[in-house]
């Protein structure tokens, strides 16, 4: 076990209520088909789905519990994703989709590769079939269609596992079909801890720091770590808090930064997506506040975010309705990161919109004072 306050699993940080709930299915013979297991990006959703492959494959598991010996044969194929039992496929980053050739082959071998086919196969040894779908937020309206078939009429012994960060970005025919699984975010604690022990803080007090500003997500611990980032996220949350909207400064902000983070695309679109996390961080502060009706006090943990949020509030008042909107227009501008958008043109439609909700309402609050 770890220090960790949520303990660990197989080196799984977390995540001990959602080991249990599967480990009593499997003790009560009540083991589903087909699982979506969401929560937020850099909770180690990914991590589980592999250890609780492990645990399934494994021959030296005992009955009704889910520990992997980690040394058999299994194991280490299981470890290096090399088993002939377990197939994982993911979003290409090149890509907008997870391409239909993975889940039902390509056109020449429609039907008789992919994951849908390999799932279909008789297990090895009288084992389990197990595929991993990590970013089932990309599986479109063909991708989906093509995995109905496997949802409705699972094969026999067989697990599929899809990962996203919500049910609400899954399609209708996907999300009714699978038992869902939530996953929380990290203890900061546990975040903290993770951090020192790989090294990637210097001290305690840095770690703390970054796991207090990460919103339970180890990816998002790390991303915080690069260079200039937190000086960033701190001048991004006072524009974003002071109204009207300085539109075309913060573009040219955010486009400066998502271009420092090298040639590379997909460290690119990485960068937008940490903008919108820390925008989205921001406003659902103010939804809170907005709901409750209730000023924020600043917290010298996050004072960057939290004065951002009091003053948000002080200037546009209890607004539950913009506020949500804020965020799903944030959330809706994530979503577009990986269609290979012009990512200068997304920043700019995005400050766009959003001076557009909040400067309105941002005068006519001036005014009545």
């Amino acid at each position: 076990m770890s220090d960790s306050p949520q303990g660990s699993w197989h080196g799984v940080v977390g995540h001990l209520d959602v080991v249990s709930r599967f480990e009593a299915m499997l003790a009560g013979g009540r083991m589903a088909s087909t699982f979506l297991l969401v929560g937020p990006s850099g909770i180690g959703k990914r991590t589980f789905a592999i250890q609780l492959a492990k645990a399934l494959l494994c021959k030296h598991s005992p009955d009704g519990r889910l520990k992997a010996c980690g040394r058999c044969p299994d194991c280490l194929q299981v470890d290096s994703l090399s088993h002939t039992d377990l197939q994982v496929i993911s979003k290409p980053a090149d890509k907008a989709f997870i391409p239909l050739e993975l889940l039902i082959g390509d056109k020449e071998h429609r039907m008789r590769a992919g994951l849908c086919y390999d799932l279909s196969l008789r297990p090895r040894d009288g084992g389990r079939k197990i595929a991993i779908i990590d970013d089932a937020d990309y599986l479109n309206k063909e991708g989906a269609n093509a995995l109905l078939k496997t949802l409705e009429e699972p094969p026999p012994r067989s697990v599929l596992m899809l990962l996203g960060t919500s049910e609400q970005r899954q399609l209708p025919t996907i999300r009714s079909r699978c038992q869902i699984i939530r996953m929380s975010r990290l203890h900061e604690t546990s975040i903290a801890d993770l951090l020192v022990r790989h090294q990637l803080c210097d001290s305690p007090e840095l770690a703390a720091k970054i796991a207090g500003l990460s919103a339970g997500s180890m990816q998002q611990a790390i991303l915080l770590l690069g260079e200039g980032v937190l000086e960033f996220r701190r001048d991004l949350l006072a524009k974003l808090s002071t109204l009207p909207l300085e539109t075309l400064g913060v573009a040219k902000m955010v486009s400066q930064f998502v271009e420092a983070a090298g040639k590379e695309s997909p460290a690119k679109r990485a960068r937008m997506k940490q903008v919108l996390e820390m925008a989205q961080q921001l406003y659902r502060g103010f939804l809170y506040a907005a709901t409750t009706g209730t000023e924020p006090a600043i917290e010298e943990r996050d004072h960057e975010l939290t004065s951002a949020v009091q003053k948000l509030y002080r200037t546009l008042g209890p607004q539950p309705e913009l506020a949500a909107d804020l965020v799903d227009l944030a959330i809706d501008a994530e979503t577009h990161i990986d269609g290979n958008v012009n990512l200068t043109g997304l920043a700019e439609w995005w400050t766009g919109s959003t001076s557009g909700l909040t400067t309105k309402l941002a005068r006519g609050q001036a005014t009545r004072r």
